[in-house]
């Protein structure tokens, strides 16, 4: 027996040895986790005993997770928050589905790239929030934060169906949708209604499209707000025709 023998298989430490199983280099050792054609490696997708990894992009507000509830006049901003939110953790885009009924919101939502919300035939959401310079559906960063400039702070979102009702008094300064420094924005097939502001706000975005879209009941704003009368004096009429229902702007100096 000659230990040093690259042929000599009964030698323990004998790193040739197809069958020592003290080599971490061996392709063969089954618990080797570095061979990718081992398929004794739990990690492996291949392995038989590795199930696959399902990732779940679709989700609906009513589910047991969420617990939103139609038509029981209370209050479901958490719950559809907490679908938006998925898309925080996400790297494939999401969808969002709002079943047919009436949706009650005390706070302004947040919406985040890649996702797709889907309100269904007959779906209402209704604001309850009566705070000044405040929409139904904010675009917001993964980060949380307002400090993206250029068409960096949200991208790729859909939102279409229902019914938006911001549901304003006129002593308040209230949109529906704000949309900021995003890029690939589409808003279709759907109603926003009663606010004293602009409707939609998309400054500052490339690629957007908005289609088939109803505007109603815009309501006249009384309140005193500073940003809404500006250099007008409160109550001039012609400040009503500078408010849209589309809006679109530059941020500053021709840059977006």
């Amino acid at each position: 027996r000659y230990p040093d023998d690259p042929n000599d298989l009964d030698d323990p430490n004998n790193l040739d040895d197809p069958n020592n199983l003290n080599d971490p280099n061996n392709p063969d050792d089954p618990n080797n986790l570095d061979d990718p054609n081992n398929l004794d490696d739990p990690n492996d997708p291949q392995n038989p005993d590795n199930p696959p990894v399902i990732v779940v992009t679709d989700f609906t507000v009513t589910d047991d997770e969420f617990g939103a509830t139609p038509d029981d006049d209370f209050d479901d901003y958490d719950a559809i928050e907490a679908a938006l939110r998925k898309a925080k953790d996400m790297d494939e885009v999401i969808t969002v589905h709002i079943p047919a009924g009436l949706y009650i919101i005390s706070d302004q939502l947040y919406i985040y790239s890649n996702t797709k919300l889907i309100l269904e035939d007959g779906a209402i959401i209704r604001s309850a929030n009566l705070l000044n310079d405040t929409g139904m559906l904010y675009a917001l960063h993964e980060d949380e934060t307002d400090d993206h400039g250029e068409y960096d702070k949200i991208h790729d979102v859909e939102v279409s169906g229902g019914v938006w009702d911001r549901n304003s008094t006129s002593n308040i300064l209230t949109n529906v949708f704000l949309f900021w420094h995003g890029n690939n924005i589409n808003i279709h097939d759907l109603t926003v209604k009663s606010c004293t502001d602009h409707m939609i706000n998309v400054s500052c975005s490339k690629n957007v499209t908005i289609s088939r879209v109803t505007f109603e009941n815009h309501i006249p704003y009384t309140g005193d707000s500073e940003s809404y009368w500006g250099s007008f004096n409160k109550g001039v009429s012609a400040r009503y025709f500078f408010t849209e229902a589309v809006h679109t702007d530059f941020a500053g100096s021709g840059e977006p």
